[in-house]
């Protein structure tokens, strides 16, 4: 069995040239956390919001914790380590805007897709050639690239 040697938070010796530390990151406190990207399930103005996790607040309740952007976000963890149950169906029930998730299990169809349909008001297609998936008949989705070919077309 390999084991690795426990690094100090801050070696003093490995420092710049003025003398100081290299190693002076630290986490960003909690409080400042909520106070930048809290938000409560309800608000409104959250509804374009990614639901990140949670933090406890003050007083000791779980305080949502999201970002609310334009912007893309990736994801990127080890097998089994709770992006879909932790990060990916919860947002898919919170979420109110357009989602095209690829879910080859079928999984975060089967949990969300009716939920987003019938609650959301959302037009949902589960495109599941394989049936993999466990979503109401309505919902499932057709797609044929074939269709898209002219055969009266040169191109």
């Amino acid at each position: 069995m390999t084991t690795f040697p426990r690094l100090p938070r801050r070696d003093p010796e490995v420092v710049t040239e003025n003398n100081e530390p290299l190693a002076t990151a630290n986490w960003l406190p909690s409080a400042r956390v909520l106070k930048a990207l809290a938000w409560n399930e309800g608000d409104t103005s959250t509804d374009s919001a990614v639901l990140l996790g949670w933090l406890p607040n003050t007083a000791g309740e779980r305080q949502n914790v999201g970002y609310d952007d334009d912007r893309h976000i990736v994801t990127i963890a080890g097998s089994r380590a709770g992006k879909g149950d932790g990060l990916i169906i919860p947002n898919l029930l919170t979420y109110r805007g357009s989602v095209v998730c690829i879910d080859p299990k079928g999984e975060n169809a089967s949990v969300t897709a009716g939920y987003r349909a019938k609650v959301l008001g959302q037009t949902v297609h589960v495109l599941d050639p394989f049936r993999v998936a466990s979503v109401p008949d309505e919902v499932r989705g057709e797609l044929n690239p074939i269709d898209w070919i002219d055969p009266e077309s040169r191109d």
